[in-house]
């Protein structure tokens, strides 16, 4: 599954992504429970592993829906 998060959302990093503005998860490498719900630990597409970080569960949108 493809899942794609907003630019305005996050930025994991300095690199420019060609596109529309959204950022694609290449792999879920986490999961955590939080008092605000769930987190993933994420692997960006396109970008090296020093831009891995936890994203809460509320950023992501499944690919073809708006």
């Amino acid at each position: 599954m493809r899942i794609q998060m907003s630019v305005h959302e996050v930025d994991p990093g300095p690199l420019e992504q060609p596109g529309d503005g959204k950022f694609v998860v290449e792999q879920v490498l986490k999961l955590r429970h939080t008092r605000n719900g769930q987190e993933y630990y994420v692997h960006w597409e396109g970008y090296d592993s020093t831009h891995d970080n936890w994203e809460p569960e509320d950023h992501f949108k499944n690919e073809g829906t708006e």
